[in-house]
C-alpha cells in the first residue's frame, strides 16, 4: 500500500507523542526498579513485559506499601495519578479515528 502524504503532518506529531510517552513509561519502570532495589537492566526487562496500566497499578501498589514518608507518598501518586490522565488522553490520540472515509462503489455486487 502506498504510503498516503494526506497523513504526513497528524503522523508526525502522533509520532512525537508515542516518543515522548515512551520517555515517561521508561522512567516509570526505573522508578520502580529504584523502589525494589534493582538495577536499570531490571527496569528495562520489567518496561518490555508490563502494559503501562500494569506498571500505574504496580508503582501505585509499591508506594503505598514501601514508602514511609507521606510527603514523599503523597507526591509520587500525584505523580502517578497524572500518569493515569496522561496515559488516558495518549489512548485517545493514538486510538482515534483518523483514515478518510471509503469510496464505496454506487452499484454493490449481490452476494
Amino acid at each position: 500500500m502506498p504510503v498516503d502524504r494526506h497523513y504526513d503532518p497528524i503522523a508526525r506529531a502522533l509520532g512525537h507523542l508515542l516518543i515522548s510517552f515512551n520517555s515517561v513509561e521508561i522512567h516509570l519502570s526505573i522508578l520502580i526498579a529504584h523502589l525494589m532495589g534493582h538495577d536499570v537492566l531490571t527496569a528495562a526487562a520489567f518496561n518490555a513485559c508490563q502494559s503501562f496500566s500494569q506498571k500505574i497499578n504496580f508503582l501505585k501498589s509499591v508506594t503505598k506499601r514501601r514508602i514511609d514518608d507521606e510527603a514523599l507518598k503523597s507526591e509520587l501518586l500525584t505523580i502517578i495519578k497524572l500518569a493515569n490522565e496522561l496515559n488516558a488522553k495518549r489512548n485517545r490520540f493514538i486510538h482515534a479515528h483518523y483514515a478518510r472515509p471509503m469510496k464505496v462503489p454506487k452499484k454493490r455486487p449481490l452476494l
